[in-house]
C-alpha cells in the first residue's frame, strides 16, 4: 500500500485515505502481476532486468549473491504502514484470538508458578541424601534436553555409517 499512497499523495498514516487509493488502484489492477513466488525467481528476474520495480523482504536480495541492490533510506524518511494492526482492531475474530492467546499465557504462567513453587518446596524440605538428589535431577533434567539432543544429533552425524562417514567414503 505505500506505493499507491505515495502516488496519489495520500497520508499513509490515515486509514480514511484508503478509499482514494482503491479508486486509483482498480483501473491499473490488470497491469499488476506476480512475477515471482520464491526468492530464487525474484533474484533471477531482477538480474535479467525483467521488471522495473518490485517488493521483496528486506534481506532477500542482499544475501543472495551479487545483485546490484542496496538498502536506501530516502532523505524524507522511511515509509511504513500500520494496516496490519488495523485488521486486528477491526475484525471481531482477531479480538477472540487475542483474548484466547492471553488466557493461555496467563494459565501457563500460573501453572508454571504453582509447579515451580511445589518443586522448590519439595527440594527445600527434602533432607540430605538420595531423595534430595532425585528431586534435584528431576528439576534439572528439562534444562539438559537441548544439550542432549545436540549431542545425540552429532553422534548420528559423525558415527561410523553416519553422514560424515558417508562423505569421507565418497572422497
Amino acid at each position: 500500500m505505500p506505493y499507491p499512497l505515495l502516488a496519489t499523495g495520500q497520508d499513509m498514516n490515515n486509514p480514511a485515505d484508503l478509499d482514494a487509493v482503491k479508486t486509483m488502484s482498480r483501473p491499473v489492477k490488470p497491469n499488476i502481476h506476480t512475477l515471482w513466488s520464491s526468492e530464487d525467481q525474484w533474484n533471477k528476474a531482477f538480474a535479467a532486468n525483467d521488471f522495473d520495480m518490485g517488493l521483496t523482504w528486506s534481506g532477500t536480495s542482499v544475501r543472495n549473491g551479487g545483485l546490484p541492490v542496496k538498502f536506501v533510506v530516502p532523505k524524507e524518511g522511511a515509509i511504513g504502514w500500520l494496516d496490519r494492526y488495523k485488521v486486528f482492531f477491526l475484525q471481531p475474530y482477531m479480538w477472540q484470538v487475542g483474548l484466547w492467546s492471553f488466557q493461555i499465557a496467563v494459565a501457563t504462567t500460573l501453572l508454571c508458578a504453582v509447579f515451580g513453587f511445589l518443586a522448590a518446596l519439595a527440594l527445600a524440605r527434602s533432607g540430605l541424601g538420595r531423595t534430595r538428589a532425585v528431586f534435584l535431577i528431576l528439576i534439572l533434567l528439562p534444562f539438559w534436553t537441548n544439550g542432549l539432543i545436540r549431542v545425540f544429533s552429532w553422534t548420528m552425524v559423525i558415527r561410523q555409517g553416519g553422514f560424515m562417514d558417508a562423505l569421507v567414503q565418497m572422497v
